[in-house]
């Protein structure tokens, strides 16, 4: 499990403000598009991502599955895998 790093409240607008800890860290800056996932109750703020997770992303439209998320980082795991044994 991840440990919480910080805390931001929603506005009446409901916007958030991403602590800047994690700004910095991830180098996440004004006008960077982020996408915003709902896992079965816990929310994702992830970076748009080349190849087919994003491409997944776009698809779905919120609609992904953790078994989907799984199966794509398994697919890309191995495909790394095989690259850095050439």
């Amino acid at each position: 499990m991840s440990d919480i790093i910080g805390k931001t409240i929603v506005t009446e607008k409901g916007q958030i403000t991403i602590p800047i800890e994690i700004r910095q860290k991830e180098g996440i800056k004004p006008n960077d598009e982020l996408f915003v996932v709902d896992a079965d109750g816990a929310i994702v703020i992830t970076r748009p991502q080349k190849g087919k997770l994003a491409q997944l992303f776009r698809q779905a439209s919120g609609l992904v599955t953790h078994e989907d998320i799984r199966k794509l980082r398994r697919e890309n795991e191995a495909s790394l895998a095989k690259k850095m044994k050439k």
